[in-house]
This record gives structure tokens, sequence and C-alpha cells, in this order.
């Protein structure tokens, strides 16, 4: 639970939100209470106390003005995201944008040209991150001249980033000061593309309670904030500690770090066996048969018969499907609503079974005129196996949707 209290007492009467639930529901109101456990909402049918364990995110309608084009990108090692238009290092601290201190410790990447569109470079960059370091490592831009394939009398710019590994002393607006070899070298900084801070492995950070968006599209994962008069204080995951207006505030994310959605795993076991299909199943039949994430097999959301909404989140299954995940570490419960697809008309039904390793949740049928709410407990279980199987009728309509199939921590 949080260690900092959101302020209930304070006024928040004139931000208007959009609240969205983790069921997919959405509405706005007025955001007029905030707690440690839960949001309240002003709506015309009157206020709702909304649990922080049923939100999914919370908007404001107006959306914040962006800041000043910023330059610089910060990673920190929490996953957070700063964006800034200043950075400075001096004795391990760093200086952001003039008015944020953070400990080097808590800093993964800076990239001094973290904006520029250019794919070339942003995959270089990205395979230098992705590799294991050893030391400090400064990434150093390259600009080659090449003659041009189409005008022999012109010559096309190419950038090439190359790595060296040592140690990161202070940084100033003009040079990097890089110890390599025994020996500091103040590199200058138009010559940077960006610098890579070394951590050793083995440090344990919290998990978030939300992620806070602001204007400038930096990305905070919080591990506690609250309420004061000079704005939203959030203290990251990382420990790093800063206060954010909050009509800059873009949006309050809580699924992040406590809930993962279905579809963002990679299945352990796909399992498909059309009905009278012998041998390999045909190419025609896998596209129509074979499970989606977030779609149907023709590029639709999906969308339960009856439902006002479709869901942006789930997985859509033919019948003669099983699906099986492993279950992250520190699972609780597993939610979703279980329902046939528009797709499939009037006409669906299904066989749903699902089960925790040996234990099974739900068994039982799945029609158009009656769709299921799964709210199941999976603490200490291993795998989660999903299995749909054809109703009484012939299976041409039998799409079922599990939307917003998640698992919450």
């Amino acid at each position: 639970m949080w260690s900092l209290y959101l302020a209930a007492t304070l006024s928040l009467a004139s931000v208007t939100v959009e609240v969205t639930s983790i069921d997919g529901d959405s509405y706005q109101g007025k955001l007029i209470g905030v707690s440690s456990e839960s949001f309240t909402i002003s709506t015309p049918d009157g206020d709702r106390m909304v649990p922080l364990s049923d939100l999914l995110s919370v908007i404001p309608v107006e959306s914040p003005q962006p800041f000043a084009e910023t330059k610089i990108r910060l990673d920190l090692v929490d996953g957070s995201i700063l964006h800034a238009q200043d950075f400075t290092v001096s004795k391990g601290k760093a200086n952001v944008g003039g008015k944020l201190e953070i400990a080097t410790r808590s800093i993964r990447t800076v990239r001094f040209r973290s904006h520029e569109n250019n794919s070339d470079i942003k995959r270089q960059w990205d395979e230098i991150n992705s590799e294991d370091i050893v030391g400090d490592t400064l990434v150093i831009r390259k600009e080659i001249k090449v003659a041009s394939p189409n005008d022999e009398d012109r010559t096309d710019v190419m950038y090439s980033l190359n790595s060296l590994d040592g140690v990161l002393h202070d940084v100033t607006d003009e040079t990097v000061e890089f110890e390599f070899g025994g020996k500091r070298i103040p590199v200058p900084r138009r010559k940077i593309e960006g610098i890579i801070y070394y951590h050793p492995p083995g440090r344990e950070l919290p998990s978030p309670i939300c992620r806070v968006a602001d204007a400038d599209g930096s990305a905070w994962f919080v591990r506690s904030m609250g309420l004061e008069e000079d704005g939203l204080q959030i203290v990251c995951v990382s420990g790093v500690r800063t206060v954010i207006k909050l009509s800059n505030v873009a949006k309050f994310d809580f699924s992040a770090g406590n809930t993962i959605y279905l579809s963002d795993l990679e299945p352990r076991l796909v399992e498909v066996k059309p009905p009278l299909d012998f041998g390999a199943i045909s190419s025609s039949k896998k596209i129509l048969y074979e499970p989606r994430m977030d779609q149907l097999f023709d590029g639709r959301k999906l969308k339960i018969v009856g439902s006002e909404k479709a869901c942006e989140k789930g997985i859509s299954l033919h019948s003669h499907s099983t699906l099986v995940f492993d279950l992250p570490e520190g699972a609780k419960r597993f939610f979703a609503k279980a329902g046939i697809d528009e797709a499939g008309g009037h006409a669906g039904r299904v066989e749903l079974s699902i089960s925790a390793d040996r234990k099974s949740l739900f068994k039982g049928p799945v029609t158009a005129n009656e769709s299921v709410n799964l709210d199941y407990d999976v603490s200490g279980y291993r795998r989660l196996t999903i299995v749909v199987a054809a109703g009484e009728k012939p299976d041409h309509a039998d799409f079922l949707d599990l939307c917003n199939a998640r698992i919450t921590k």
C-alpha cells in the first residue's frame, strides 16, 4: 500500500476527468476526492468512490498543453522516461532541467538526441543499449559522407554509432568527462549520441502503484504520491522525487506493474484442432481458427454481442482451441469477460473451460445471449489453461471473446 497518502481534503472540483475501469467501462466526472484506496468522482448520477484496484486509467478531459520542445531523454533504472532541455552531472548528482536532482545510480541512459527522427540511428542505439555492458558506456556519433546512389555529383551523410567502455564522471553543457585507459578525457558533447550508466546486478526495486504521464511525454513509474499545495508530489520506484502540477498531468495509468493482459503474454502452448481435419491444418482454416490477440481474424476489434463498446485488449478464440499461459510471478487474480463476438451473430455457443494447474476455475457454456464475468484466485498456481470447445450447433459462429483478460498482482 502507498507509503504516502493522497490528500482527500484538497479541493479538486475543477478537474474533470474520464475514468476507465479495469472492466472497460468509462464515464466522466469531476475529481473531488483521492485517498490511498480510491478516487471519488462526482457524476450526474451521484458521487462514485472507485477502488484503485478497479481502475485502469484516469485522464483529464482537457489535455494539458505540451511543454517547450525537449531534446534530451533520460531512462531511469525503474523504466521511467524523462524529457528535458538541460542535463549536467556533478559528483554523482545529475541536474535535470535546472529543477530536478537525480543520483546517477537511478539513471540507466541519457540520450542527447533522443527526439531525432532517424530510424537507422535508433536501430544502432537500441543494439548498443541491449548489449551486456561491463562499465559505463560512451556512445559516439560519427558522420560519414558517401556518394549519392542517384546523383554522382552529390554526397549523402550517414551516421555510425560506436561505443566505449570506461567510467563516466562530470557532465557539463559542453563536455562529458570520460575515464578511458586510466586517463580522464573531456569529450565534446556535440560528438556524443548518449551515455549509458553501468549498474551491477542484484538491486531489487518495489512494484509501481501506477504510471503518471505528464504534458511533455515524460512517464513516471510511481511507488507513492500525494497532493500538496504545489502540485502532485511523486516518489518513483527508483527513489527519484519530483512535483508535477496537477494541470500538467496527462494520465494516471493504474495498469502499470499491477495488471498484465494475457494478450501481451506469449502463450506456452497454442493448440488448434478443427473438427474432421486430418493431418496438418490448412492455411485457410488456420486463419479462421487460430487465436488472435486484441483483434479478430479480419482485424476488427473484439466486441461481445450486446456490448456498447469494443474492448481494446483481449483474446479472440474459435472453438476447438486450447491456450496455456505461464502465470507471472506474484499473480493473484484472473479477470475476464467471456462472450460471443458480434462476428458470430446470435447463433454462437461454446463450452468454455478454465483451469489453474489442475484446479478447475470455470466450466460451462457461453452463448450470444449470456456473457460470463470471470474472477478467480490464481495465487500460488503456475499455469492457466483455457479450452474452448464447440457448442451444440455447428461451429461456424463460435467466436469467443475474452475481453480484458488479465492477471493482477
